[in-house]
């Protein structure tokens, strides 16, 4: 029997607008009477005044689970535990990407349904139907893929606009990571792999770099749209993308960065390690250098890092090449070629050595 795997688009339900937060309890209330909410003190000061006031029209219980650090097995393991002891029948994941996947993650391990309310667009995770998990440590494990969709997405875009703008623009990196590694994808697929969804991510993320190209951050009416697309439609390309090789070399260069340099990664945004990482993938995929170069730029007009050098991490040979050796063992790359052509794009985005 062929092994057929469900498709997951995302949201369930999603719902996008200056102060959509006050309709949380209407939309939480299709589920449960009774909600565990999981949020770190800045983005619990957010909401937590708009969630007493619609949970209360809506009676709704709520219980808060206080979120810190890292999406580890331990984190979701407890937010799980809360779970079956408060008898929550549905998980309120608020905040940003690290947050969101330890609900996404801790709602999966307690077989109960999750609603996100992402505070950034730094990310598509509120959205995306899988959790990063990391050590205690904070370095990064991969990827967990859930076995269900979101039960719906509350994008509140007055309150993700109060972030400062750096977030947005790390966000703009992450998705724009995916067309690069969903064209790598593709390079390694059957042609019968590459028909319908692969294909779709790709192009989807092709046009989503396009509207990224055509606009820039600091202008206001633009801000709404970019919230859209870094969440919903970066998520979809991670949908249409799930099992593949989509997790490629860029983000393999993320995980590797927060297993090499601990200091450095808690000074980054994870877009904005993805944004030199874009730069490796580019070159492994063998696009033209004007398209690279033009990428580049873009970034450098968004003060994103395009070198290791701007990443503040040591530059001299053995650092870098344990960087690229993580790189290979998290990617599962054994091809002599492909080892080859992420080596020499890590040098050369290396930037100035002294």
């Amino acid at each position: 029997m062929e092994d057929i795997k469900p498709l997951l688009l995302g949201g369930g339900r999603v719902l996008k607008g200056a102060g959509c937060i006050r309709k949380i309890g209407k939309e939480a209330s299709r589920f449960a009477k009774r909600v565990l909410c999981v949020a770190g003190d800045t983005s619990w000061a957010l909401v937590k005044d708009n969630l007493k006031y619609s949970f209360d029209a809506a009676n709704i219980e709520m219980v808060r689970y206080r979120f810190t650090g890292y999406c580890t097995e331990k984190t979701t393991d407890e937010i799980a535990s809360v779970v079956k002891r408060e008898h929550t029948a549905l998980v309120i994941g608020i905040g940003g990407g690290k947050g969101l996947d330890a609900a996404k993650l801790g709602a999966m391990k307690a077989h109960t349904r999750v609603l996100t309310v992402p505070t950034s667009a730094a990310t598509c995770a509120a959205y995306a139907p899988l959790s990063v998990l990391y050590d205690e440590k904070g370095a990064a494990m991969g990827p967990v893929f859930l076995r269900d969709e979101m039960a719906g997405v509350i994008i509140d875009t007055e309150i993700i606009s109060r972030s400062p703008v750096r977030y947005l623009k790390a966000g703009i990196a992450d998705a724009m990571a995916k067309e690069g590694e969903m064209y790598f994808s593709l390079s390694h697929m059957t042609e019968a792999e590459k028909m319908n969804l692969p294909s779709l991510g790709l192009h989807l993320a092709q046009m989503n770099n396009c509207k990224y190209l055509s606009t820039h951050p600091d202008d206001p009416e633009a801000v709404s749209d970019l919230i859209y697309t870094n969440i919903v439609m970066t998520g979809l390309v991670s949908c249409y993308a799930m099992g593949s090789k989509q997790l490629a070399v860029a983000h393999a260069f993320y995980d590797a960065f927060t297993h090499c340099y601990r200091t450095q990664r808690d000074t980054f945004l994870h877009g904005e390690i993805i944004a030199c990482a874009i730069g490796v993938q580019l070159r492994v995929n063998g696009y033209d250098q004007k398209e690279i170069e033009k990428i580049a730029d873009f970034f450098i007009s968004l003060d994103l890092p395009v070198t290791l050098a701007d990443l503040n991490i040591p530059l001299d040979r053995e650092s870098i090449d344990l960087l690229i050796s993580k790189i290979w063992e998290i990617a599962g790359i054994e091809d002599p070629l492909i080892r080859k052509r992420i080596s020499d794009g890590v040098f050369t985005v290396r930037g100035q050595v002294d």
